[in-house]
């Protein structure tokens, strides 16, 4: 078989094309982005169709011989079926044999591609060549014309000249969500002065420039939205932990009627997410819970029902962000699949039938219906945004946002945009005082009062702080035009890029070795690494140890410098293995643990995380490591949240709108009422932290209040 694939074939089959010289695939003459080892996967099938390919035969050829799990193999399979749209109930392609492999059924045409045989192409090769050529032509065609008659040559990230940025608001501070009613053109928008400030809800009249304050008191509002007719505005309140929803009613000429609080005890803790077309009802979304699956609500208000319009059955949360299409015919539902893994849902309202189930290139956080209904807009904190259009099945990322803007809120027109557009600076690292031993529950002594600590305030965001070595130089990943950037601080204060990742790649978690020489870390559940110790100014490549077909989490660094505890999931059943990061040989550790830190004066002792996220001390026995006693329960096992440190475990956990930071003594027998917790502010939505090897101080994420507004973009 080798040699045969070695002759560079052609292969035919149906409207695909598959060509071995240049590694691409065409459909009806236009390329498809597939991966080299989905490709080397199809390759192998059309190689030996008619033929069960065996378990065997794919790892040593897709996997170049190492050992791969059987999810790994379904997955890889799974996306060929998705990328050739076939059908795993009724293949014309794949066929899955139980318990022996998979079969190719489809007719397949070979063609060599040297230059003695090239003039033997049949018609059909010839008609696909030409279409594939004539295609490529248009598109250089009509790309020009849209290069130079909309963008200009301009970058993505720039604001187009046919592009017109309106500002709504401008209020000094943070405006961090809206909700535009087409009718009356109007928004309801949330405001707060400063990250320690509550947010408030404000009302702005576009046509007359009139802004309203609605909330006065010291409670935090979030997710208003407008009915329909534009009388009625839903929000919810928090306080004292405590989420409660109310109903702001007005009249006609705009002035407040009523405010009411749903008594309902169903809707308490969930959050408005839309209403229905008509208004009959409201759409909710459930608060995130670890390990639990979410669905979208529907509360009626004739009867004061609660219904479920979902049923989740995902390995990431589940449903948490639903819209209605403004005629009412489709419900649109964004869905976490995975760990930053997420879908749109398209169904149709009245029969639930399913329109549309496709993968998200992003983490979308916003969903809105275009005005005409025709297509349903996505976008990201990050600025990424996508417009998936029903027709024609397919996403357009047209228009590219401007820099810094955000968070789709809702569609203006066919060509019009509300959005929130910010400073670009809304994180930050900061080094502060530690606090958290038993006696600083005492009043501190004037001595205590005074430390060093260092800001950066660079440009950009900044995240996933490490201190390297003895803790005088730190590194840290920033967001600069679109790309994760690893960045050292050295003890001059001079900063030096290590290594840059797309930001198409979701980036998990990083960890820095003992000897501060290596950097590993997960993107997307792969595995990767990179140098930490350049000084020359070169950027180091960022390094893939595993594919996108298996999923990977959590690492942290073996004392042995080469090798790393990672958390691999197979059948979406965690097991930690010890990784060699050169031999890339793995050993499994133990099961049903999604966190895992060797202690490094006591070899023998560690703390593990469950898949309840709970903090056990494990010792390692004869015949593997044993559970010994549970020491707290975390927020996360991302080892960005938890670590330890001379015999103190260290996390960080986030209430509502306050976040904290905590440590457990592991000497101390009853370790669970011996926490000690330390307030680390309002509304600091990054928890990532690292503790300073002499744990004096500690790098945190700082959450700022960038200067943001609401916008109106129309092109």
């Amino acid at each position: 078989m080798d040699d045969f694939l070695q002759n560079d074939m052609r292969f035919l089959f149906l409207d695909f094309e598959l060509c071995g010289r240049s590694e691409q695939l065409f459909f009806n003459g236009e390329r498809v982005k597939v991966e080299p080892q989905l490709f080397n996967f199809l390759t192998l099938l059309l190689a030996n169709r008619g033929e069960v390919i065996s378990r065997q035969q794919i790892q040593d050829f897709v996997w170049a011989g190492r050992p791969v799990t059987d999810e790994a193999i379904r997955a890889a399979i799974k996306k060929l079926r998705e990328i050739l749209g076939d059908d795993a109930r009724a293949p014309k392609f794949i066929k899955t044999i139980p318990k022996q492999g998979y079969k190719w059924l489809a007719p397949v045409e070979i063609i060599p591609t040297d230059s003695d045989v090239d003039s033997s192409l049949n018609n059909r090769a010839r008609t696909l060549a030409m279409a594939s050529f004539l295609v490529g032509v248009l598109a250089i065609i009509v790309w020009t014309q849209f290069e130079s008659e909309i963008l200009g040559g301009i970058s993505d990230n720039a604001v187009t000249p046919d592009m017109n940025i309106e500002l709504l608001t401008s209020l000094s501070g943070s405006e961090v969500f809206a909700d535009y009613h087409h009718g009356d053109n109007k928004i309801a928008f949330l405001h707060r002065d400063s990250r320690y400030n509550t947010q408030q809800l404000y009302l702005k009249h576009l046509d007359t420039n009139k802004i309203q304050r609605l909330s006065w008191d010291n409670a935090n509002y979030s997710n208003s939205y407008w009915s329909k007719n534009g009388q009625k505005l839903a929000f919810n309140r928090l306080v004292d932990n405590r989420i409660t929803l109310h109903i702001a009613s007005f009249t006609v000429q705009g002035d407040l009627r009523e405010v009411k609080q749903l008594a309902a005890p169903e809707v308490l803790g969930k959050f408005v997410i839309g209403w229905l077309h008509d208004d009959s009802a409201i759409l909710l979304a459930e608060k995130a819970t670890a390990g639990e699956q979410h669905s979208i609500h529907q509360y009626t208000f004739k009867d004061d029902s609660i219904t479920s319009m979902s049923s989740p059955n995902v390995i990431g949360r589940g449903d948490y962000m639903a819209a209605q299409s403004h005629d009412g015919h489709k419900l649109a539902i964004l869905r976490e699949v995975g760990k930053q893994q997420t879908s749109l849902l398209v169904i149709e309202s009245e029969t639930g039938r399913m329109l549309a189930n496709k993968s998200l290139p992003f983490y979308a956080n916003s969903l809105a219906w275009q005005i005409d209904n025709e297509a349903v807009l996505l976008s990201s904190f990050f600025g990424e945004s996508s417009r998936y259009v029903l027709k024609t099945d397919f996403f357009d990322e047209t228009p590219s946002l401007p820099s810094n803007s955000l968070d789709i809120y809702a569609s203006c027109g066919v060509s019009c945009y509300i959005l929130r557009r910010h400073n670009g600076n809304f994180l930050d690292i900061q080094e502060t005082p530690l606090n958290l031993s038993a006696h600083d529950r005492q009043p501190p002594q004037e001595s205590s009062l005074f430390q060093l600590g260092r800001m950066l305030k660079l440009e950009g965001a900044q995240d996933f702080p490490r201190y390297l070595g003895s803790g005088e130089e730190l590194m840290f990943v920033s967001l600069i035009d679109q790309s994760m950037v690893f960045q050292r601080l050295d003890r001059n204060h001079n900063i030096q890029i290590l290594g840059k990742l797309q930001r198409t790649f979701q980036l998990s978690s990083i960890s820095v070795s003992h000897n501060a020489q290596r950097i590993a870390g997960t993107a997307d559940g792969r595995l990767f690494t990179l140098s930490a110790a350049r000084n020359d100014g070169t950027v180091s490549e960022i390094e893939f140890l595993t594919t996108a077909l298996e999923r990977l989490e959590n690492p942290v660094w073996h004392s042995d410098n080469i090798q790393v505890y990672v958390t691999q999931y197979t059948d979406n059943k965690p097991t930690i293995v010890l990784y060699n990061t050169q031999t890339q040989e793995r050993q499994s550790v133990i099961q049903g643990m999604l966190g895992f830190q060797p202690l490094t004066d006591d070899p023998i002792t560690a703390i593990g995380i469950d898949t309840d996220l709970m903090a056990w001390q494990l010792v390692q026995t004869a015949v593997g490591w044993k559970k010994m006693k549970v020491l707290a329960e975390v927020a996360s096992p991302n080892p960005q949240r938890w670590q330890v440190i001379n015999n103190r475990l260290y996390f960080s956990r986030g209430g509502e709108w306050e976040s904290y930071l905590c440590m457990v003594p592991l000497s101390i027998d009853d370790a669970k009422h011996s926490e000690t917790c330390r307030s680390l502010g309002k509304n600091r939505f990054r928890l990532n932290f690292d503790v300073h090897p002499i744990q004096d101080k500690v790098l945190l994420v700082e959450s700022l209040s960038a200067q943001s507004d609401i916008i109106k973009l129309s092109w």
